[in-house]
């Protein structure tokens, strides 16, 4: 995978534009964009390494722009396994006095979420192209 593939790569959602642009523009930092993947889904965005989702009025203002994107996602993940609530999905780490995510804490977590798996997604698209 190169920086000319990830740039090459369609998205049809505003949240998925905006994911892409995060990884390009994190993944230049780095000799191999895989090396980045790797990082990144090793370590998360709570490492700290995508300083565009570093702080809280970043994540809550990214969850707020692409609201609509990120709960279509969400569904799509509970319903591919098989799951109940987004509490599934994010563990121990939810905020179970927050059920509705309106506190900046369960918003830091959507966010950071939803841009490792989409960030999971792609990467594992790109391997299974390099395989075929």
């Amino acid at each position: 995978m190169t920086l000319q593939d990830l740039k090459a790569l369609e998205y049809t959602t505003e949240l998925e534009q905006e994911i892409k642009e995060i990884i390009l523009n994190n993944a230049k930092n780095y000799d191999e964009p895989t090396v980045f993947f790797e990082d990144l889904l090793s370590y998360g965005c709570k490492s700290g390494m995508i300083s565009e989702l570093f702080y809280y009025t970043d994540t809550v203002d990214f969850c707020k722009r692409h609201s609509s994107d990120i709960n279509e996602v969400i569904s799509d993940l509970l319903s591919l396994y098989d799951l109940k609530d987004i509490r599934e999905l994010l563990a121990d780490n939810f905020d179970v006095n927050d059920p509705l995510c309106i506190n900046n804490h369960n918003l830091n977590l959507i966010a950071w979420f939803v841009f490792e798996e989409t960030c999971r997604s792609v990467y594992e698209s790109s391997r299974a192209s390099e395989a075929a």
